[in-house]
């Protein structure tokens, strides 16, 4: 018996986390709570990364429930699942959200805080946000209650200028670069010319008549062809006072 009645409890919160799929029903789900069954129970909420309910379409969101035990039965979360819906008509679902398991217990004036993380991709607008939260209490009733209901504004997710596109932009823009500069020495830029080596000037050659055996007087200074010349001149006068 106690097994078929624990099967039986959590058949009936599976029902409940499914219900908002079924959008001919959510509307009773939506705005009642079982007042006894959560007696002594309050939910407060706080989203960490996504202040004034704005809401980046494509990013995921997280809504940290915390749930407050002041009653006299001990309570436990079994799952926590939320929808979408129009401001101006809460039955008229917009989107259904994923659903979390969870076994977590709330005992009496105990306090416990656990995550609600989806994704929203729809057009940028105004939306209400319906966070459901099911629970067994420790008499084996099962009941839901709304740990968040509130508007959000759902925007653009502006990314340009996040670590990844700038990243891709730079290769983009190297590749272009490259590319351009490839263009341009292939049509533009033209041959490189060398630069000329610069030629030391050689002196011009005077031809002259050189005898053989003889040294080309050309090169040698004027004062020392006229020393030559005198001790030359010396030398033969000796020679003849010698023969004499």
């Amino acid at each position: 018996m106690a097994s078929l009645r624990r099967f039986l409890l959590w058949l009936g919160l599976a029902m409940l986390v499914i219900s908002p799929l079924c959008v001919g029903v959510s509307g009773s789900f939506v705005d009642e709570e079982d007042n006894e069954a959560l007696a002594g129970v309050s939910f407060a909420h706080e989203f960490p990364k996504h202040r004034f309910g704005t809401i980046p379409t494509g990013e995921e969101v997280e809504i940290l429930i915390t749930v407050s035990n002041k009653g006299e039965l001990n309570q436990t979360i079994a799952a926590i699942s939320g929808v979408l819906t129009y401001p101006h008509n809460s039955s008229l679902i917009v989107r259904n959200l994923t659903a979390y398991r969870y076994r977590t217990d709330v005992d009496i004036n105990d306090e416990v805080t656990v995550p609600f993380r989806f994704i929203v991709e729809v057009e940028p607008m105004e939306l209400n946000l319906i966070v459901f939260v099911d629970m067994i209490n420790s008499a084996g009733n099962i009941h839901r209650a709304i740990g968040y209901k509130g508007i959000v504004t759902v925007v653009e997710n502006d990314s340009l200028f996040d670590l990844q596109s700038i990243s891709i932009y730079l290769l983009g823009a190297g590749f272009f670069a490259g590319v351009g500069y490839f263009v341009y020495e292939s049509f533009f830029g033209g041959k490189k010319t060398s630069r000329a080596k610069r030629v030391k000037p050689v002196a011009v050659v005077k031809e002259t008549d050189v005898k053989p055996g003889e040294p080309d007087m050309e090169w040698i200074p004027e004062h020392l062809v006229q020393q030559a010349t005198a001790a030359k001149r010396q030398s033969l006068r000796i020679k003849k006072r010698q023969t004499k």
